[in-house]
């Protein structure tokens, strides 16, 4: 095989070829390994001119190259890629010239034949929120009618209702000069409910310049909104909004139930009594936007009277799995969730009922 290999190649091949008299005659690279390595190293200055003290990289290298390497492993089986190779050398002149090399470091280089190209990295902040006060839903709610532009409908403001992602994302994304920023969270409550019992979530800014922040600062901040409350704050990685928006937890309410008629003793005594019960519901209209029309089986584990308001009116307790449509085990939603509490107490049709109140209490 009549092949020579610069110095960085040869030695991805354990020095089983001939070597290269110059770097651009190697019949692998062509000369590219050296510049960089040599690209690599110019990382520095830059991060120190940034004020980072994080960072990390990619290595482009061309897909021509990599095919060729196929060939030299069945001549030393031994050997390892030229691209891990490299990125060795360059995380290891890094990390001895003061900066920490971590995949998702402040910048993020991409290293190629042509220009030295970076990008700051997002930040992602760890939190569990509470929601005070209903009318608030969870995400960024864009206006139906005029998409975010602005017209009557929404007076004006492009929305359809004000988000906790805006109040807590907003004025920090500001400070720390980001593109934009998300939330990610373990479920949601409708708009017109509140969360005393807290929900994980994960703040996502993107590509900040300003790469410190007071997390103590910034809870005291959001939290002397009185609407929305965040505590055991904490910076996270990319990785764990997967784990934070595939968490389920089983949940806990209290809602204020309005029947359409007095209940009679055996009637409560009926919902005090409902306790490990199997639920079918079928996706419900207010929610078929964002959710596809399926049938769930969600479990109850059970319900409880808290007291009576009045005639007609009822603060039950409900626990419940994490994904059930609490209102709609309700109401019924005109038979899309079997059962439902009115036809579990009564065979009455007429009997019908309303959340008049919903929130997550643990």
């Amino acid at each position: 095989m009549n092949v020579k290999l610069c110095r960085v190649c040869n030695e991805a091949y354990n020095n089983k070829f001939p070597k290269s008299n110059y770097d651009n005659e190697c019949s692998l690279c062509r000369g590219l390994s050296k510049i960089l390595i040599e690209k690599g190293q110019k990382i520095i200055s830059i991060a120190k001119e940034k004020q980072v003290k994080s960072i990390s990289f990619s290595t482009a290298i061309p897909s021509s190259i990599l095919n060729k390497e196929d060939g030299l492993l069945d001549y030393e089986p031994n050997g390892k890629s030229i691209k891990t190779l490299i990125n060795k050398k360059i995380a290891n002149y890094i990390n001895k010239n003061g900066l920490e090399y971590w995949s998702e470091g402040d910048l993020h280089f991409i290293i190629s034949e042509g220009n030295l190209n970076y990008e700051y990295n997002d930040m992602f902040i760890f939190g569990r929120y509470k929601k005070l006060k209903p009318g608030y839903s969870q995400t960024r709610w864009l206006c139906p009618i005029c998409h975010g532009k602005g017209c009557k409908e929404c007076n004006f403001t492009g929305k359809k209702y004000m988000s906790l992602e805006e109040l807590i994302g907003e004025r920090l994304h500001k400070q720390v000069k980001a593109k934009n920023y998300y939330i990610h969270a373990s479920g949601r409550e409708d708009v017109d409910v509140c969360n005393y019992a807290g929900r994980p979530f994960i703040l996502q800014l993107k590509q900040p310049r300003v790469r410190y922040i007071d997390l103590d600062k910034f809870r005291e901040e959001i939290n002397n909104t009185g609407i929305v409350q965040i505590d055991n704050l904490q910076m996270a990685n990319r990785g764990d909004v997967e784990l934070v928006s595939n968490s389920h937890f089983d949940k806990d309410y209290t809602a204020v139930v309005k029947f359409s008629r007095p209940l009679t003793k055996m009637e409560e005594q009926s919902i005090n009594r409902i306790k490990y019960l199997l639920l079918n519901q079928r996706t419900p209209n207010r929610v078929m936007h964002r959710r596809a029309d399926l049938i769930r089986k969600r479990f109850i584990y059970s319900v409880n009277i808290l007291n009576k308001i009045d005639l007609t009116t009822y603060k039950i307790y409900i626990q419940a799995e994490a994904g059930t449509y609490i209102k709609e085990f309700i109401h019924g939603d005109k038979g899309n969730t079997k059962p439902s509490i009115t036809t579990l107490i009564s065979k009455d049709k007429k009997l019908n009922a309303i959340c008049k109140k919903l929130d997550v209490s643990k």
